[in-house]
């Protein structure tokens, strides 16, 4: 038996054959169907392989015959057999490939004998092949040339048909016009490349924000038609118009107080303001808890319009931050600036930047389209309550 992939001559025991249950191997005289036959074989290494058939190139007649030495002798194949089953049957594998595993183990000094009278696989030639003394090879080999004549005729039978003609003429306007399209899809992914390439990037974030907007129905891009949500935001002049639009339209900031709308407004422009961390035993005022409530409510509208800007791809933040809420809302309400900066934790410079965000926020409200009267008033009275000194010297 000699294997593909090794060059030691093996002498073959088709008798044996394994059957797998599981993780066990067991050997026995029957083999299974469904799966493929696998042989045992002494090399001339003097080590026994385990394979399957499909391992098994070619078989070679090697002249040692399976005859007894002498009158009453077991025969050759029996006495390995009986060698081979006195062993300890620790198989490990050395190879794994398509043709299934290969395993070997040590033969033993018995068996060393067996192993010398293996010919050498360089020892053979083509003459030695047993498909050569097979009247069942040579039979299949003539079957195989008569099949094959025969189908070569049946071939050139068929060519000259004019059907046949006609449905190659099909098949290769087929072809034709597959080439034609793989070509055209091909092309068209060129262009695709190109016009994305040369596209200004601010059309395009212009198209992912009006599809957000539209989505928020705030405008409808195929009517042109502007919702009253829309308006408001068109009015409004800050980094994200959409989400301030949202917050001002809100029904709750009708029943807020001005000082506490003034809060409210500073939770949208404090991007960007900080605390003083070291400075230590220092404070920044709490908002009040109806403002806490509102901004609670308010959070809830925004991680919708979040998620709405992320589906079409706008990285325009929606800020709400309620730390420095309770710092506006103490100025609206009337507190100086010594007594708001006494041990604050923020610095004079980021506090009075955010109160004149918020006032600027503020003084656009009483402009706005669709905004609720009440709210309105209550801006302009915040707005002018705040814009005092020293936040007025700093100008709009």
């Amino acid at each position: 038996m000699s294997n593909p992939n090794q060059k030691t001559k093996k002498l073959s025991l088709d008798t044996l054959s394994m059957t797998t249950v599981g993780s066990n191997q067991v050997f026995g005289d029957k083999t299974v169907d469904t799966c493929p036959s696998c042989y045992v074989a002494l090399g001339s290494d003097n080590i026994w392989y385990l394979s399957t058939e499909k391992w098994i190139k070619m078989v070679y007649k090697s002249g040692f015959p399976n005859v007894s030495l002498t009158e009453g002798d077991a025969l050759p194949r029996d006495t390995l057999k009986e060698l081979l089953l006195k062993e300890n049957m620790q198989w490990e594998k050395l190879a794994d490939s398509d043709f299934g595993p290969l395993w070997c183990m040590e033969g033993s000094l018995d068996t060393w004998s067996w192993s010398l009278n293996v010919p050498v696989l360089s020892s053979l030639s083509e003459d030695d092949e047993m498909r050569q003394w097979s009247q069942a090879y040579q039979s299949a080999v003539e079957c195989y040339r008569e099949q094959r004549s025969k189908v070569s005729r049946l071939k050139k039978k068929i060519s000259s048909t004019k059907g046949f003609k006609e449905f190659k003429k099909i098949i290769d306007l087929a072809n034709f016009t597959k080439e034609k399209i793989e070509r055209l899809e091909a092309r068209s992914s060129r262009l695709v490349r190109r016009i994305e390439q040369i596209e200004p990037s601010g059309w395009k974030e212009f198209l992912q924000i009006s599809n957000a907007v539209q989505e928020a129905r705030a405008l409808d891009i195929n009517s042109h038609v502007i919702f009253p949500l829309g308006e408001t935001a068109a009015a409004i002049r800050g980094e994200n118009e959409l989400w301030f639009a949202m917050v001002l339209r809100n029904k709750l900031l009708g029943v807020l107080k001005p000082a506490q709308l003034a809060a409210i407004c500073g939770s949208l422009v404090s991007e960007g303001i900080k605390i003083r961390p070291w400075k230590s035993n220092c404070y920044i005022y709490e908002p009040s808890t109806i403002v806490n409530d509102v901004i609670g409510h308010l959070e809830e509208q925004r991680i919708p319009l979040l998620h709405l800007q992320d589906k079409h791809g706008v990285q325009i933040p929606c800020e709400l931050d309620a730390q420095f809420s309770g710092m506006v809302e103490a100025w609206a309400s009337g507190l100086t600036w010594r007594e708001i900066m006494m041990d604050s934790a923020m610095d004079d410079g980021d506090l009075a930047r955010l109160l004149r965000r918020t006032i600027d926020l503020l003084a656009q409200i009483p402009r706005l389209p669709d905004i609720d009267p009440q709210v309105q008033n209550n801006a302009m009275i915040a707005s002018n309550v705040m814009d005092r000194p020293p936040i007025s010297d700093l100008g709009g």
